[in-house]
């Protein structure tokens, strides 16, 4: 696995007390997963894939309108992260994990 400082060598830790509010310099999509997995209900696989699924199929649709830019996908634990990055390496979309806690 490449690091963060491959991927990004001018990657730096910023800490604000306004952290978790969205930039208007930052192009965003908010996605309820709720809503868009019902597509997924006659599947008979659990909720977790259908969601992995439902991600996957939301990344290649991007790369396939040409929109092939980065994308940041946020989750709450590293049993979570590590799920994801498995799910998109067998999909064949190239990832990379960040874990708050890992030092620069």
């Amino acid at each position: 696995m490449e690091s963060l400082e491959q991927w990004f060598p001018n990657l730096k830790h910023v800490k604000s007390s306004n952290a978790h509010t969205v930039s208007p310099l930052i192009e965003h999509e908010w996605i309820n997963v709720n809503e868009a997995i019902e597509s997924y209900a006659s599947q008979d696989t659990s909720d977790e894939q259908k969601e992995l699924d439902l991600l996957i199929d939301m990344i290649k649709r991007s790369q396939s309108m040409g929109l092939d830019k980065q994308i940041m996908i946020f989750a709450e634990t590293k049993k979570t992260i590590d799920k994801i990055c498995d799910a998109l390496i067998k999909a064949d979309i190239k990832s990379l994990p960040y874990y708050p806690d890992i030092a620069v």
